[in-house]
C-alpha cells in the first residue's frame, strides 16, 4: 500500500496536482522531531543523527509539514540503510533565495 501511495504522489506531482498544506513551523522543533523519529527507527547500535541548522536560516518556515517530514524521514532512513557504521549528519543551510522565497 505504501508503494501505491508513493506512485500516486509522483503522478500528482507530474500532473502539477499536488496541493500543499502550508503552515508556519518552528524549524528547530520540526527537525528535532524528524530526527528523533528516524533515530527510533534505526538500529539500536547506531549513533543518533547529528544535525546542524545554520544560523542564517529563519527560525520559522512556511512549509507543508507532512510532505517535508515524509521526504526527510525517507532520506534519513536511506542514510542509515545504506551505511554500515558511523554517523548520519544532517545540515540545513541557506541555498538561494528569490525575492521573498527562501529555499533550504
Amino acid at each position: 500500500m505504501h508503494l501505491i501511495n508513493q506512485i500516486l504522489d509522483l503522478t500528482k506531482l507530474d500532473a502539477h496536482e499536488v496541493l500543499l498544506d502550508k503552515k508556519e513551523m518552528h524549524l528547530q522543533n520540526l527537525i528535532t522531531e524528524v530526527c528523533d523519529f528516524a533515530n527510533q527507527s534505526a538500529a539500536l547500535d547506531r549513533e543518533p543523527i547529528v544535525f546542524d541548522i545554520k544560523p542564517m536560516l529563519p527560525e520559522f518556515i512556511t512549509i507543508d509539514e507532512a510532505q517535508f517530514k515524509k521526504i526527510l524521514v525517507s532520506l534519513l532512513t536511506n542514510a542509515f540503510k545504506f551505511s554500515d557504521h558511523g554517523n548520519v549528519y544532517l545540515t540545513l543551510d541557506l541555498g538561494s533565495w528569490q525575492l521573498s522565497h527562501t529555499w533550504i
